[in-house]
């Protein structure tokens, strides 16, 4: 079914919707969604001289969503209120509706303000005579995922109206997301998790106390394979191990050998043939880390249905459409309604290590998701709490933003961001 289909109106729609641009375009489309109706509606685009771009991308998306009636009124200058009301006056003046609607989640608050007074002005002037209704104000409140109607006559201490619109319309994370920031995926992302009872295996041995006996065996066994051209890995030996060491051939398809290719065609070929709609990778590299990015996706993936999730992605890299070589990569992602869920995975324990992984998916999924989008830590931290105050009080954050999941959480990985998400 198409994310469309679900679409309800957060409040009766206007004909006439302003919305006012600023550097994260997520809050408008979201806002076009819930207050326009696709032909009746006329939207008007209000941005800066230096968010053009943004604002033209904006336009395109709209158009693209089925919007039929999109204008971008003349850039303004964002500190200089002469220029907004007078861009808000043109769009009122061109534009002959019986009602108007200004949302101003977006622009700065210098915008904010004189667009609301010249709208206000404006029905005063004329709106009575001529039969309008009085505008409607509304903004996307990103802590509540709610719609905030201002009430009539804010004078009277009458409560503003809100609605929940956390699952009113959905976004995808490519052609909405990255379409919306002018980026695009750089390869495609991997979408099934690989060898997942393996991943489970070694959640398992990490929540207990064997996980030093795992680390051994990376450090004795796995990591110097990976030096001799054409050699096989063994199989882990270890009897606290030996869990792992079955489900791996298993799933590998390589039951009674004697050990493994951990690089070249044939390890790719080994992990490839374990699913299907995934990003290549060695086996090198999932044993030594990347099991803990399949073992997020599975979680989430065991959560798509109770929490409400889609565009559920592992190693996501995207790059922007006009300059490929600015990239970035986040290692998992998943989709609530309109929100981005980030998650960076590590298997490290270091404190300053983790810290500096959740700091980037932090700041990337803000600039991707907004305001409203969250990120985790899924690491191997005997003390993710620590981690998470500390990244809170050296990024100034408030509230939950950000969750870590550290080692006592691993094996029951998916209960616990089912607990998370829908809450978060």
């Amino acid at each position: 079914m198409s994310h469309k289909a679900t679409e309800a109106l957060a409040f009766p729609p206007v004909d006439h919707l302003l919305l006012l641009v600023g550097s994260n375009p997520l809050p408008d489309a979201v806002a076009a969604r819930l207050l326009a109706h696709r032909t009746s509606t006329t939207i008007s685009l209000i941005g800066s001289r230096s968010l053009d771009e943004v604002t033209e991308r904006l336009r395109r998306w709209l158009e693209g969503d089925g919007f039929q009636q999109v204008e971008k009124a003349a850039p303004v200058d964002e500190a200089d209120a002469g220029s907004i009301a007078s861009a808000v006056w043109e769009e009122l003046q061109r534009v002959d509706a019986l009602q108007v609607g200004l949302n101003y989640t977006g622009g700065t608050k210098v915008m904010a303000v004189h667009a609301y007074r010249a709208v206000l002005e404006a029905w005063r002037q004329t709106g009575t005579p001529r039969g309008r209704a009085e505008p409607v104000f509304t903004y996307l409140d990103a802590h509540s995922l709610s719609m905030v109607s201002d009430p009539r006559d804010p004078k009277s201490g009458a409560p503003s109206a809100r609605k929940c619109v956390a699952l009113a319309t959905s976004l995808q994370f490519e052609h909405d997301l990255l379409a919306l920031h002018g980026w695009q995926f750089k390869c495609t992302p991997g979408t099934a998790a690989l060898l997942p009872t393996s991943a489970a295996e070694l959640a398992d041995i990490y929540c207990r106390k064997n996980g030093a006996n795992w680390r051994t065996w990376v450090d004795q066994k796995l990591t110097p394979s990976t030096r001799r051209a054409g050699s096989l890995c063994p199989w882990p030996s270890d009897p606290t191990l030996q869990g792992l060491a079955n489900t791996l051939q298993e799933e590998l398809d390589l039951t009674g050998s004697n050990g493994f290719a951990l690089t070249g065609a044939d390890a790719l070929s080994a992990v490839a043939s374990a699913g299907s709609g995934k990003p290549p990778t060695t086996l090198y590299e999932w044993l030594h880390s990347k099991w803990l990015e399949s073992w997020a996706l599975k979680a989430l993936q065991d959560n798509r249905n109770s929490s409400d999730l889609h565009d559920l992605l592992m190693n996501v890299k995207a790059q922007l459409v006009k300059d490929p070589h600015t990239y970035f990569e986040l290692d998992v992602v998943a989709m609530r309604g309109y929100r981005l869920f980030a998650f960076s995975c590590s298997t490290s324990t270091g404190k300053g290590d983790l810290k500096l992984k959740l700091f980037e998916a932090y700041l990337r999924a803000r600039q991707i998701g907004g305001d409203e989008a969250r990120v985790a830590l899924v690491c191997c931290s005997d003390n993710p709490d620590k981690v998470r105050q500390e990244a809170e009080r050296d990024l100034h954050v408030q509230g939950e933003p950000i969750r870590v999941f550290g080692r006592d959480h691993l094996k029951n990985l998916a209960y616990h961001i089912g607990k998370w998400i829908p809450y978060a």
